[in-house]
């Protein structure tokens, strides 16, 4: 690709302007993320929250090098975003849900696990698709793309198969501290008290599920109960780091 041009395969909202930004060596920020504290904010999610809504202009997010242990998740109204780091191999970010280093990832139930991982790994495998759906490259490589990913969702969906066979494992010793045997019948009962509840069709307490996370206490001590009705959410779910102990249980058919 010539130096000076985007291609017309590329994003549309990706023009020549955004793609000098890129290749210049001083980039001006419009905020700076700094773990040290020589920045504007000290966390990546706190700069993406302050951003304007729906910006029909880029908004430049400069992230100094440093391991940044947090999850990211963009909202649908902040549009135009571009971070930019001091280097791949020197602005690292790290997904961390814990905010302690005690516990081992995962919750030493192998079947457990393997559940969560792999319905995250379909559900990633879905967004992908959908948000593929509506780019302007050409028509070959997006055929071609996709059929990756149906290969890959197809030998996901194989392992997925696969775990539900594997016998229950019981909550051990070895399970994660904040689980214990009341939250493990919680699980088990047919009949589940629930804080409040969320259904799209607008017969429980909120329609989306952020909306509800959003609503739950903050730092909480005792667990907080999110019910999900049977529905498709098309949202993006992120836990800010002071909503603990949330649970939530969704109604389902089949997994």
């Amino acid at each position: 690709m010539p130096d000076d041009t985007v291609g017309h395969d590329f994003q549309s909202w990706f023009d020549s302007l955004d793609w000098k930004l890129m290749q210049t060596d001083a980039i001006l920020a419009n905020i700076t993320v700094a773990s040290d504290g020589s920045g504007d904010f000290t966390s990546i999610m706190e700069a993406v929250q302050t951003t304007p809504n729906n910006s029909l202009a880029c908004f430049v997010i400069y992230i100094k090098k440093a391991t940044y242990k947090e999850y990211m998740s963009i909202p649908q109204n902040k549009w135009n975003i571009m971070m930019v780091g001091d280097d791949m191999d020197q602005t690292i970010i790290l997904g961390s849900h814990s905010n302690t280093t005690s516990y081992a990832f995962g919750t030493r139930n192998l079947k457990f696990d393997l559940q969560g991982w792999l319905s995250g790994a379909i559900t990633n495998l879905a967004i992908c698709n959908d948000e593929l759906v509506g780019t302007n490259m050409s028509t070959i490589l997006k055929d071609k793309i996709i059929v990756s990913l149906e290969k890959v969702t197809t030998l996901v969906n194989d392992q997925w198969a696969f775990v539900l066979q594997m016998p229950n494992d019981t909550v051990g010793h070895g399970f994660q501290s904040w689980f214990d045997s009341h939250d493990w019948k919680l699980m088990q009962t047919d009949a589940i008290l629930a804080n409040i509840t969320v259904a799209s069709d607008g017969s429980g307490d909120f329609t989306s599920i952020m909306e509800a996370v959003r609503a739950t206490p903050n730092n909480s001590l005792a667990h907080f109960v999110i019910y999900i009705k049977k529905a498709i959410y098309k949202e993006y779910v992120s836990i800010p780091q002071n909503k603990w102990n949330i649970m939530m249980l969704l109604m389902v058919n089949n997994l």
